[in-house]
C-alpha cells in the first residue's frame, strides 16, 4: 500500500457522513464546476476503457485505487480549484504511464466524475482555465491533512512514433519480418510470419504483458504493427495507436458511433497514414503520428446505404475493410440486396479521390452476364466479405465475391435444377 492509499484509508474514518443539504450552503458562495453533457458522455467511455479496473464501476468501489467521488474524495479536494485537479490527473494518471492522457481526455474524465457526484451539467464546457471554479465541500467538511503534493513530471519515455518509418509500395510488397502491414501480412494472403521467437517449446510460457478493453461490438480487425507501434481498429470507427511493448496509448481517433453489425476485417498503413473505412460510409486517412484526419472520402452515399436521418435504407457494409496496392486504396461492399450495389472501388491513397468502381453483378445482356437470363430485380448479392489479394508483378487484383442472396433464382432455366455456379461471381481478376 503506497502513501496515498494509506492516507485515504485513514481519512475514511473521518469522512463517512452523507452528502446533505449543507452541500448547497457550503458551496453557494463559490463558482461550482461547469461542464457539458457531451463531455461527461465522452468521459464515461474513456473511464470504461482506462479507469474502471482500478477505481471500480461506481468510482468508489475499486480494489486498486481510492474513491474519486463521494465525501471521502471531496473531503480532501473540496475548495480547491478544478485546474489543480486537472493538473494532478494529467501529470500522474494513469499509474505507470503518466502524462499519456490528452488535455481533452482529462477534461472529459473530470466531467464524468462531476456528473457521477451529482453536480449538474451546464451550457459552458469545462476548460483547462478553471482556476475560478472550485470543487464542492461536502457537508461533513474538509479533512485536515497535509496538502497533496503534485508530483514532478516523470522521466520522459521514448515515443516509438518519433522513429516510425515510411511505408512505401516496395515495403508492402516485401514487409520486414518484425512488421505486420496488412490484413494477411502479404499480398498473397498467406497470413504467415517468419519470426521465430515463439516455438513449440516455449509457447506454454507466454504470459500477458498488457491488455486493452475494446469498445463493445465486432472487433475482428487484424492489428497492424510497424516499428514497434500497433494500430488497432475498434467497433464504432475507433482507431488506437499503442506502444506495442507497453500498451501505452499513443493516440486515439474516435467517432463514438453506435457500431454497425459488420465491422471491417482490415485497415491499411501507407506512407505516413493509417487508412480505414467508417460506419458512416467514409474512407479516411489518419496521420500516423497524431491520428489527425488527412483526407476524408465519402464512398457510400446516403441513397446507397442510409437515409439522411441515419436509418438504414437497405443493408450495405464495408465488411472487408481496405487494402492498399499500387498507390490505390481498394475498398469493397457486402450484403447489398439491390442490383448494381455491391462493388469494389479504387481511391487515390494520397488524396482519397475515387479512380474507378467495378460492380460485381452484371447487368442483363452484359459482357459478363452468367445469370441464366435472370431479370434485373433478381440479381442480388455477390458482396465481398474479405479483402482482395494482389499480384504486384502482374498488377492484378484477385477477389472472390459471395453467392447470390436469394437461392430461388439460382436455377438452370433448361433443367430447373439448382445452378449456383450460374449466378455466383466465383472469381474476378481486375487490372489495378
Amino acid at each position: 500500500m503506497n502513501k496515498y492509499q494509506a492516507l485515504f484509508v485513514i481519512l475514511y474514518a473521518f469522512a463517512n457522513c452523507v452528502f446533505s443539504a449543507a452541500y448547497a450552503q457550503n458551496t453557494s458562495a463559490v463558482a461550482l464546476p461547469s461542464y457539458t453533457s457531451s463531455q461527461a458522455q465522452q468521459g464515461e467511455i474513456l473511464y470504461q476503457q482506462t479507469c474502471i479496473a482500478c477505481h471500480g464501476t461506481n468510482l468508489d468501489n475499486g480494489s486498486f485505487a481510492p474513491p474519486i467521488t463521494g465525501d471521502l474524495f471531496y473531503g480532501v479536494w473540496g475548495g480547491r480549484s478544478v485546474a489543480e485537479l486537472l493538473q494532478y490527473i494529467k501529470e500522474s494518471m494513469p499509474p505507470g504511464s503518466p502524462e499519456k492522457l490528452s488535455d481533452s481526455a482529462s477534461l472529459e474524465l473530470v466531467s464524468y466524475m462531476f456528473q457521477e457526484h451529482g453536480i449538474p451539467a451546464g451550457q459552458q464546457a469545462l476548460s483547462l482555465d478553471s482556476n475560478t471554479q472550485l470543487l464542492p465541500i461536502p457537508a461533513s467538511g474538509l479533512v485536515v491533512i497535509e496538502t497533496i503534493e503534485i508530483p514532478p513530471p516523470p522521466t520522459t519515455v521514448a515515443n516509438p512514433l518519433d522513429n516510425i518509418t515510411t511505408v512505401t509500395d516496395d515495403t508492402l510488397s516485401a514487409p520486414p519480418a518484425a512488421d505486420w502491414l496488412m490484413w494477411r501480412r502479404t499480398y498473397d494472403s498467406q497470413g504467415y510470419s517468419p519470426v521465430n521467437q515463439i516455438s513449440r517449446n516455449n509457447v506454454k510460457d507466454l504470459q500477458m504483458v498488457w491488455s486493452w478493453t475494446m469498445p463493445a461490438g465486432r472487433n475482428i480487425t487484424t492489428p497492424l504493427v510497424r516499428d514497434g507501434v500497433m494500430f488497432m481498429y475498434g467497433a464504432g470507427s475507433n482507431v488506437y495507436a499503442f506502444d506495442a511493448q507497453t500498451g501505452d496509448v499513443l493516440w486515439r481517433y474516435q467517432l463514438a458511433l453506435q457500431p454497425r453489425p459488420f465491422g471491417p476485417r482490415a485497415i491499411s498503413i501507407y506512407k505516413e497514414t493509417i487508412i480505414l473505412t467508417t460506419d458512416l460510409g467514409q474512407v479516411i486517412a489518419l496521420a500516423i503520428k497524431t491520428g489527425e484526419v488527412v483526407w476524408n472520402s465519402l464512398v457510400l452515399k446516403s441513397e446507397e446505404s442510409e437515409e439522411s436521418d441515419g436509418s438504414s435504407a437497405f443493408p450495405i457494409y464495408f465488411s472487408a475493410g481496405t487494402l492498399v496496392a499500387d498507390g490505390k486504396v481498394l475498398v469493397s461492399t457486402s450484403t447489398a440486396e439491390r442490383f448494381e450495389k455491391n462493388f469494389i472501388a479504387a481511391l487515390d491513397a494520397n488524396t482519397g479521390e475515387e479512380i474507378w468502381r467495378f460492380y460485381t453483378v452484371e447487368s442483363p445482356g452484359g459482357e459478363r452476364d452468367t445469370w441464366n437470363r435472370a431479370s434485373e430485380d433478381q440479381r442480388q448479392g455477390a458482396g465481398m466479405y474479405v479483402p482482395a489479394s494482389y499480384d504486384p508483378e502482374l498488377k492484378l487484383i484477385l477477389l472472390a465475391p459471395a453467392t447470390h442472396t436469394t437461392r430461388q433464382y439460382c436455377v438452370n432455366p433448361n433443367t430447373a435444377r439448382p445452378a449456383m455456379m450460374g449466378c455466383t461471381q466465383i472469381l474476378h481478376l481486375l487490372l489495378i
